[in-house]
């Protein structure tokens, strides 16, 4: 949380963000985290530890008696849009943005809300996180009242977290049910790279309407191997393990230092 200025107390203790293993200080810091997460935030994030960690941790005792007289979760737009009110951290105009997103999210199911957050949590790679949510998801089935082509996407999201987990035999069971039910060529195809990547041999004859495009994607497989292997080749931080003491140790702090420059300015 470098970015945050810490204008107000800073707790002892702070608050734990467990989705994300996130530490927070300090008021200014949970108002960031609010305003900028909005879409992770689901009906049990202003509970009693949380509620607690304002009073006795970060002294905002009158705050705390204003959120204990809403009534939660049914008015929790209402409640994060007083803590955000509360420190004066962020500006009129910012505040009147926060309102409209708020607007905007009521607009949405609550399934189409656990998928957005799902999907940002598998982007910032907390697979097995967004993986609860996704099964959660599909437990609903696809006859559960959700846009078209909702439920087959989760699926696909599932089979994604599983594949970067390198649980290979559950991202493979997942493709195969989710062509079975689709007849999507992109889905074969996506399975179909799930066996090479995992170093099986793919069923090929029990599925031979597609036999013909089996060596189009062998070469789209091993062309973007090639390249993958190039730019693992050129990557500085893997050139370190090949040089000697003390060569080694000054180019890996070079390389760290360079990573945190670059880190910092996208906070910028």
């Amino acid at each position: 949380m470098g970015r945050f200025l810490l204008c107000g107390k800073e707790a002892a203790l702070p608050y734990q963000v467990e989705e994300m293993d996130l530490r927070l200080y300090s008021a200014e810091e949970l108002c960031c985290f609010i305003y900028d997460n909005l879409s992770l935030i689901d009906e049990n994030f202003l509970d009693v530890r949380l509620l607690s960690f304002l009073r006795d941790e970060l002294d905002l005792g009158e705050l705390y008696k204003k959120l204990l007289e809403i009534p939660l979760p049914e008015e929790q737009d209402a409640a994060l849009f007083l803590i955000l009110q509360s420190t004066g951290y962020h500006t009129e105009q910012e505040l009147n943005q926060f309102r409209e997103r708020l607007q905007w999210r009521q607009k949405k199911t609550p399934e189409e809300r656990l998928k957005e957050k799902a999907d940002i949590l598998f982007d910032r790679r907390r697979y097995q996180t967004a993986l609860r949510a996704y099964r959660q998801l599909m437990g609903n089935g696809p006859d559960s009242g959700t846009q078209e082509g909702f439920y087959e996407s989760v699926k696909e999201s599932a089979a994604n977290c599983f594949g970067h987990m390198s649980q290979f035999a559950n991202a493979k069971q997942t493709l195969a049910e989710l062509f079975a039910e689709t007849g999507s060529e992109r889905i074969l195809k996506k399975l179909y790279d799930v066996y090479r990547l995992s170093g099986d041999e793919f069923p090929k004859d029990r599925y031979d309407k597609y036999q013909d495009r089996f060596p189009v994607w062998d070469k789209e497989y091993a062309d973007r191997e090639e390249v993958l292997m190039e730019e693992a080749g050129n990557d500085p931080a893997l050139r370190v393990f090949e040089l000697k003491e003390p060569e080694a140790r000054a180019a890996l702090k070079a390389y760290a230092d360079a990573k945190k420059e670059e880190y910092r300015s996208m906070l910028e």
